[in-house]
């Protein structure tokens, strides 16, 4: 979930979401990786009825790009729900070339999603839309930043609600275990986060930690590799050794990363 720190955002209501290319030859359902639970069954198959997780076309309007990038595709928007109407949320896919390719496992993955717990320490999923083949997950937008930038700022400006300078040991302690928690449920429920840093845990003004941008265990490999080949100077600070010297990503990376982020959160931001 990407939270920008200003943007300029502008009603653009749409009735339908942007088209994606699909490849009608095959489903994504009917692929599975090594490590990753076999024989998943159609999103579309998983929720019946009158679930209020699933919207129409008529319910989602698109604001204003995010991101495009190499992996993902994110745009703001709003969406009707049973409780609350015009909510602001984030809408999110693959982009065209990994749908084309079914190397990563979207429809598996969103139906994971849609089975994770409620927790102060992942960014909510509000719904998801499937419109014939097409598949987009929504999840909550924040009014946040990412952690690396409070703790890479040092203000004593007392507009600014949440600095490295105010940063206490409750508030240490706070934001390591929100990251310890959040990271237990992902692995609980089959996740893992390559590419976790502090610019991937969301702060919220009350003071909440937040994560996001995680992905299937069993695609975790492929991301990791997408993600880093996007990062011109790659440090041990963004992927553990296996991941820079082999390409490999598994739990124990998880570890490293997870360790590296408790460390800049206790060292102020320091990096190792």
């Amino acid at each position: 979930m990407e939270c920008p720190s200003s943007f300029v955002v502008y009603f653009c209501r749409r009735k339908e979401l942007p088209e994606i290319p699909v490849d009608e030859d095959n489903s994504q359902n009917s692929h599975h990786s090594e490590g990753s639970e076999p024989n998943y069954y159609s999103t579309a198959d998983a929720i019946v009825g009158n679930d209020p997780r699933m919207l129409n076309e008529k319910d989602i309007s698109i604001i204003i790009n995010i991101k495009i990038g190499k992996i993902y595709k994110r745009w703001m928007g709003s969406v009707n729900l049973a409780e609350e109407t015009n909510k602001c949320v984030v809408v999110t896919t693959l982009t065209e070339k990994l749908i084309r390719k079914k190397e990563i496992h979207w429809e598996a993955f969103i139906r994971k999603c849609l089975e994770l717990p409620a927790s102060n320490h992942l960014a909510k999923i509000e719904a998801i839309s499937i419109q014939s083949s097409k598949l987009f997950l929504i999840s909550e937008h924040l009014n946040c930043e990412n952690l690396h930038s409070v703790l890479s700022r040092d203000t004593k400006d007392k507009g600014d609600y949440y600095c490295c300078s105010s940063l206490s040991v409750p508030d240490v302690i706070k934001h390591v275990a929100g990251v310890l928690e959040g990271m237990d449920i992902l692995k609980t429920f089959g996740f893992l986060h390559p590419g976790l840093t502090t610019k991937k845990v969301l702060l919220t003004k009350e003071g909440q930690v937040k994560l996001f941008d995680f992905c299937l265990a069993g695609d975790a490999p492929k991301v990791a590799a997408l993600k880093k080949a996007q990062i011109p100077t790659v440090t041990l600070n963004q992927f553990p050794p296996e991941m820079l010297l082999l390409n490999q990503y598994t739990e124990s990376s998880d570890v490293w990363s997870t360790a590296v982020v408790i460390w800049e959160i206790m060292a102020a931001g320091k990096e190792i």
